[in-house]
């Protein structure tokens, strides 16, 4: 089959559409690795970092010191050990309101060595 020639009056036939060129993807070299590294980086770091925060707290001295600290109102005179191998202090005195007379005072307190495993 043939087209009919083009005439001076009709417009001239446009062309054929052409498929546009493929463009290739840019490679990202390395990218996948770095995330992977700073993911897993993350997941396992984060946890092992409370984890030994939670040990000292709980097992050294200076730990438990400044846990007690942290709690408003405690004051502790003269404290020894740890809250994990035990501890003792001279006083331990809790302030519940503003009041002179709102207080718990504890002359001596003592733990023993806190007991993980059961027996």
């Amino acid at each position: 089959m043939s087209l009919p020639p083009a005439t001076a009056d009709s417009p001239p036939s446009p062309p054929p559409p052409q498929q546009p060129l493929a463009q290739a993807k840019p490679r990202r070299r390395g990218f996948g690795a770095w995330r992977w590294l700073l993911g897993s980086g993350v997941v396992l770091g984060l946890p092992t970092a409370l984890l030994i925060g939670l040990v000292w707290t709980l097992g050294t001295d200076r730990g438990t010191a400044w846990a007690l600290r942290q709690l408003q109102g405690l004051e502790v005179v003269e404290l020894q050990g740890s809250m994990l191998s035990g501890f003792s202090a001279k006083q331990l005195t809790l302030r519940l309101n503003s009041g002179p007379n709102d207080r718990v005072v504890i002359d001596a307190p003592q733990t023993s060595a806190l007991d993980l495993l059961p027996s």
